[in-house]
């Protein structure tokens, strides 16, 4: 049985693994998910839409969606509403770089 707001997202891309992705929302089903299949338009051919579609009840996504719906857009709390952009977001975090060592992937 699924719980409301406990959605596993599966993305499926054009592999070897991607036929059995049935599986998997068989597992997620059964520990209490919902499951949403979104698939990389190549994957397509590597998955039965169809059946993934009655095992889940919802659509298999593959394209692009421009925009969001009315309903996914939120207004800005009014406390954040006037405030610079670099106020409200957290500071971007960026990766170290490798340390030097033996091989040609290593930087300088």
């Amino acid at each position: 049985m699924t719980q409301p707001g406990k959605v596993l997202y599966i993305i499926v891309c054009a592999a070897g693994p991607a036929p059995d992705v049935g599986r998997l929302v068989t597992l997620a089903q059964d520990a209490g998910w919902t499951v949403q299949i979104i698939a990389t338009p190549p994957a397509l051919d590597f998955i039965n839409i169809a059946e993934l579609e009655k095992q889940t009840g919802r659509p298999v996504r593959s394209q692009y969606r421009n925009g969001a719906p009315r309903s996914a857009i939120r207004a800005i709390p009014t406390e954040l509403a006037d405030r610079a952009p670099h106020e409200t977001a957290p500071p971007p975090v960026f990766a170290r770089p490798l340390r030097p060592g033996p091989g040609p992937s290593t930087v300088s």
